[in-house]
């Protein structure tokens, strides 16, 4: 266990690969580039009500997949009818963000037609995918300020509306900087 401030406690072992929910807090005034590089001197509202927090989620969904051997990219398969990605969008809209941008690569810029959800989400492109981080770093200067980003990777077709509502919740209602949701 390593310990951070005000007491908190981490464990050291490995996170599960199977799915991750990220919320990140970028200090106002603070670049992208500065939000990833170091902890953001975040002052906090001593009321945690939602409809004084701003929230962006971020969906990452610019891989393209080349394990699956498939002409179709990897988000835009369906899970029991509905495309990957789709079901990630939803589960995104359950928590009611400000703005979603879901990080795609440049052959699949036209995802909220292909989606059928034109005027839910911004798509942002990712010229070449280096990476979860580079990822984020892309959706991040993509979105406005806000106090909160979720982080929600794109394959993940179990994640819920009501997983993603309670990670938040949890979030702002303890003033986190960072909270990591992992499942086994």
């Amino acid at each position: 266990m390593a310990a951070f401030a005000d007491g908190e406690m981490v464990s050291q072992r490995p996170l599960e690969p199977l799915f991750q929910v990220r919320i990140l807090v970028r200090e106002p005034g603070c670049s992208a580039a500065t939000a990833l590089e170091e902890i953001p001197n975040v002052t906090y509202q001593s009321d945690s009500s939602r409809e004084s927090t701003s929230i962006a989620v971020a969906v990452l969904a610019a891989g393209h997949g080349t394990r699956m051997k498939s002409e179709t990219p990897k988000h835009l398969h369906p899970v029991g009818g509905t495309p990957i990605v789709k079901r990630i969008i939803r589960a995104a809209q359950a928590v009611n963000p400000d703005h979603i941008a879901v990080v795609v690569s440049p052959e699949v810029m036209d995802m909220p037609e292909r989606l059928d959800m034109v005027g839910e989400f911004q798509p942002v492109q990712m010229d070449v995918p280096t990476g979860t981080a580079h990822a984020v770093l892309t959706a991040i200067e993509a979105l406005p300020e806000v106090d909160y980003i979720v982080s929600l990777l794109g394959d993940s077709p179990l994640l819920t509306g009501e997983t993603v509502q309670g990670l938040v919740d949890h979030a702002v209602s303890s003033s986190s900087l960072l909270t990591i949701l992992t499942c086994q």
